[in-house]
């Protein structure tokens, strides 16, 4: 049985929690709906799934709307 290191975990965890909590202050600086970020969040999981090396991508959703306010999962 591998016995996980809790302070890593903990690190980890902390570092996800300050990740999506930057997230969500952008997007409500940016004046984002939540439907609009949790769509450019959901698209920068599947790219991380289909093989993307997106490392955050709460930042990777994050910009793609920064850079396009518009931005949306369809053309």
């Amino acid at each position: 049985m591998i016995t996980p290191d809790l302070d890593q975990l903990r690190a980890s965890m902390e570092t996800a929690k300050a990740a999506e909590a930057r997230f969500w202050d952008r997007m409500t600086e940016l004046g984002i709906p939540d439907g609009q970020a949790w769509d450019a969040l959901r698209v920068a999981l599947a790219e991380i799934q289909d093989g993307a090396d997106h490392t955050d991508p709460w930042a990777v959703a994050a910009n793609r709307i920064a850079t396009n306010l518009q931005w949306s999962p369809t053309p």
